[in-house]
Order: C-alpha cells, then sequence, then structure tokens
C-alpha cells in the first residue's frame, strides 16, 4: 500500500507534539542519534550504576530478532497468531502467522508503515508500530536523565519515561506521549520469565478500543 499525502499530515501531526515539548529532535524519529545520551542533572547522582552500564551495552547492539505470540483487537479487526520480528534502528517489519498460514504483518520504515489487515485508521497503524518497536527495544530513549520513583528508576526524557525494576534492570512500564493531553501506557509482566533477560515475557497496551498484548517466546539483541 503506497501511503497518501494525507499520511505525511498525520505523521507530521503526530511529531509536533513532541517538537513543541522538545528544544532538540524529536525522539520519536531520531531516538538512534548517538549524540542524545544522559542529561546530567542533579537528579542522576544517585541512578543505578548496573542499569546505566545496560543502557549503554544495548544502544551499542545491532538489530533486535524476536519472535513470540502477538494479540491484537480492535472493534470487529483481529490480529492474532505467531509473530516473527526484526527491528534495525528506526525500522520494524513484523508477520504474523495462523497455523502456518500469513494472518498479517507490519512495516515500518521511518515515517512509511503498512499493515495488514489495515484498521482504515493511518495515525493508529503508525503509532500501534512506534510503539511496538519501542516496547521492546526500551533503552533506545535519548536525551534523557534518571530519577527515582516509587522504588523505581525512571529513564525520562521530553515525551517518554520508562519505569525500570532496580533489582532486575528491566522495564516495568512506560509512558508515551502522543501529546499533551494523550499518552499511551505500555506494561510489562513476567519479568522474571522473559526468555531474552533484557525485555519481560510480556507486553501489552492499549488506545481507546484497541488492545494489542505480546508473548516473548525469544529476543536476541546481535552485537
Amino acid at each position: 500500500m503506497k501511503l497518501s499525502r494525507r499520511f505525511s499530515t498525520i505523521a507530521l501531526n503526530l511529531i509536533v507534539p513532541f517538537v513543541i515539548m522538545s528544544c532538540g529532535k524529536p525522539a520519536m524519529v531520531s531516538r538512534t542519534d548517538t549524540s542524545f545520551g544522559i542529561v546530567k542533572t542533579h537528579e542522576t547522582a544517585a541512578y543505578n550504576e548496573s542499569l546505566v552500564n545496560r543502557l549503554e551495552r544495548l544502544k551499542g547492539s545491532g538489530p533486535i530478532t524476536a519472535k513470540g505470540k502477538i494479540r491484537m483487537q480492535k472493534a470487529d479487526r483481529n490480529v492474532k497468531g505467531d509473530f516473527s520480528m526484526t527491528i534495525d534502528g528506526e525500522d520494524m517489519s513484523m508477520s504474523v502467522s495462523s497455523k502456518g498460514i500469513s494472518a498479517g504483518k507490519i512495516e515500518l520504515t521511518g515515517l512509511t508503515v503498512r499493515m495488514e489487515p489495515s484498521f482504515d485508521d493511518e495515525y493508529l497503524e503508525y503509532m500501534i508500530a512506534v510503539v511496538i518497536r519501542d516496547s521492546i527495544s526500551w533503552w533506545n530513549i535519548h536525551n534523557y536523565d534518571i530519577t527515582r520513583s516509587y522504588g523505581m528508576d525512571v529513564l525520562r526524557n521530553s515525551w517518554k519515561k520508562v519505569y525500570i525494576d532496580p533489582d532486575l534492570v528491566l522495564p516495568r512500564k512506560q509512558i508515551i506521549s502522543l501529546t499533551k493531553q494523550r499518552f499511551i501506557k505500555v506494561e510489562y509482566d513476567g519479568l522474571d520469565n522473559g526468555q531474552s533477560k533484557v525485555v519481560p515475557g510480556t507486553i501489552q497496551f492499549m488506545h481507546g478500543d484497541m488492545k494489542c498484548e505480546l508473548l516473548i517466546d525469544s529476543l536476541e539483541v546481535n552485537r
């Protein structure tokens, strides 16, 4: 599906709030820019050294490959089955199959998204692709600082907060701002069952009447 000019406007509307809220480049678009690192503020004095070491190792890694199960539902549209995916920087490719038959796909290349079956909402499809990508590669956050909240380490920048279990050094939840009034909360479960040891076993998020759940069977971060 070749996206129309209208999608460029939709993608721009999604990105503009990040430009307004941040004096730097929008993290959603250029999160792999290595010029962005920890913002040195007074709040980083007590950060978890294990977390910072893990972030540095993961940020220097290559493409991510993952397999598992996905359940995604919106009204009468459903995507359900086994998934296989690759995340390479900004781009993501996911294929879904059920009983050996193709059941869907998501292709994200820069600001271009292709989703089958389509939800007939280009804004929603782009948002879903970006949230899936960033919920797995949670360490790709730039221009951030680290603070403490309710016993958890919090990575935060102008549009995202990632809450990290300080003992397991794994995310418990992530809050991604779409606009100043709208956000998506990503929740993680099975922290001690994550096969990859860098991502918990279960990832869930919802937006309106759309719900998505990922069960991670295997994940490899290429060095």
